[in-house]
């Protein structure tokens, strides 16, 4: 499996720790990071079917100069590590629904979840970034929010 995580400036914890575990890796799990420092991941953009970050020399160092831009189609997997998204309101916004239902159905989490993420103001970029990639990219998309934000 190939995976693709892209983030900013803190996922620079994650190339070091990939790189002391490098001998114990999985041989079935190959790993490529991507993004752009600080608040440039929210310049990111999708273009002719790559995602192209406005920090070329940060893209090359994080993937030890694999990808100056990602080609989704060359991953099983997209993973959008840190976008400034407050879980707690998440919860709370979907908190109407908890009393009603035991499980969510697939329209539950597009529409609640995915809505909430299109009201986000400070995750409304890479939101959008992901909407484009996934008009044609076939693969998984996760999203995990930025560690430690104040809520």
């Amino acid at each position: 499996m190939k995976i693709c995580v892209i983030g900013n400036s803190h996922i620079w914890a994650l190339r070091a720790a990939r790189t002391v575990s490098e001998a114990a890796t999985n041989e079935e799990l190959d790993t490529a990071l991507g993004g752009a420092p600080g608040p440039k991941l929210y310049e990111v953009r999708y273009q002719s079917g790559r995602v192209i970050t406005p920090e070329l020399k940060f893209a090359l160092y994080l993937s030890d100069g694999k990808y100056e831009n990602i080609d989704p189609e060359d991953f099983d997997a997209l993973i959008f590590h840190g976008p400034a998204l407050n879980v707690t309101g998440l919860m709370w916004s979907l908190r109407r629904y908890q009393a009603e239902i035991l499980s969510y159905s697939h329209a539950f989490l597009r529409n609640g979840i995915g809505g909430y993420l299109d009201k986000a103001e400070a995750c409304r970029s890479v939101c959008r970034l992901i909407q484009q990639i996934r008009s044609t990219y076939k693969g998984r998309i996760l999203i995990s929010p930025a560690p430690l934000i104040s809520e």
